[in-house]
């Protein structure tokens, strides 16, 4: 309830912290701590509010205290923030919306540049990859559910694709989601 889109309290305010209130139901969806910008560290935080006319998503940055630095809605219509990503660079990425997409954001947390996932994937986790590149992974419709990697450079252009089909049972309701993407020391993506 309230105003629309206020953010008020620090992450050192003993009542309640950092706090948003976007008028209605509002919801955080992923958070990330960038330690390698300077001046940081940053924490970042991606969500969605429902004002009662549409979903509208939501990016925040934050010093260490909590004190807000910057905020943006990028526009993503039709659907919320999936996951964040900050990469080596300090560059902030986003996914979410309907259609899907992926957004490079800038420092003030205006979009940069943004990539579309295509009319039968939807965008879910991001990860960092080698040198200046991350992973994308997404779930797809196309000749049935299965998931989707891409590999992209900070200009968002597809370095190399992978599609694993899934063996989802349709009969018990069930929806195949990737939740999580990470990358080890070796390279290997779970």
């Amino acid at each position: 309830g309230g105003a629309v889109n206020v953010f008020s309290g620090s992450f050192s305010t003993a009542a309640g912290g950092a706090r948003f209130d976007g008028g209605a139901a509002d919801f955080t969806t992923d958070i990330e701590v960038d330690t390698i910008t300077a001046g940081g560290p940053f924490v970042y935080v991606a969500g969605f509010t429902d004002q009662g006319n549409g979903i509208v998503t939501m990016s925040v940055k934050y010093d260490s205290a909590g004190a807000k630095l910057a905020s943006s809605f990028p526009n993503m219509p039709g659907g919320t923030s999936e996951d964040f990503f900050v990469d080596s660079q300090g560059r902030v990425y986003v996914t979410g919306g309907d259609p899907n997409y992926i957004r490079r954001l800038d420092a003030s947390l205006g979009v940069a540049a943004s990539r579309a996932a295509g009319s039968d994937s939807f965008f879910e986790a991001l990860a960092r990859g080698p040198g200046d590149t991350f992973y994308a992974a997404m779930k797809t419709w196309s000749g049935g559910q299965g998931l989707k990697i891409w590999q992209l450079d900070s200009t968002l252009a597809v370095l190399s694709t992978a599609t694993y089909p899934l063996q989802v049972d349709f009969s018990q309701n069930i929806e195949a989601r990737v939740r999580g993407l990470a990358r080890d020391g070796s390279g290997n993506l779970y």
